[in-house]
């Protein structure tokens, strides 16, 4: 899919990449949700906990996406250049204070 938005760096293309990389995103979040529920010892606390946690993801990336896709408007070529560098932080990145994602 990045190939896609490099071959032609034009709004339409970077702003349709933003669209699907939202609704992966979002996708991402349900079966991370859907799947720990099942392993959950504690339903009530550890939903409630989850329920925030997947409200959170999903609030943040609404705002990013809603930012790049208003920069591919804009300035397509940094928002491409920002949606292939997304994947490379989030792997450089560790979530938890011992380093493991």
């Amino acid at each position: 899919m990045t190939k896609w938005i490099m071959m032609r760096d034009s709004a339409f293309a970077v702003t349709n990449f933003g669209i699907v990389y939202f609704i992966a995103q979002i996708l991402k979040v349900f079966v991370q949700y859907f799947g720990a529920k099942p392993l959950m010892r504690s339903p009530q606390v550890m939903n409630i906990m989850m329920v925030k946690t997947s409200v959170h993801r999903i609030i943040l990336v609404l705002v990013l996406t809603i930012f790049l896709i208003l920069l591919s408007l804009i300035l397509p070529r940094v928002a491409m250049f920002l949606y292939i560098l997304i994947p490379f932080i989030l792997f450089l990145m560790p979530i938890n204070s011992r380093g493991f994602r």
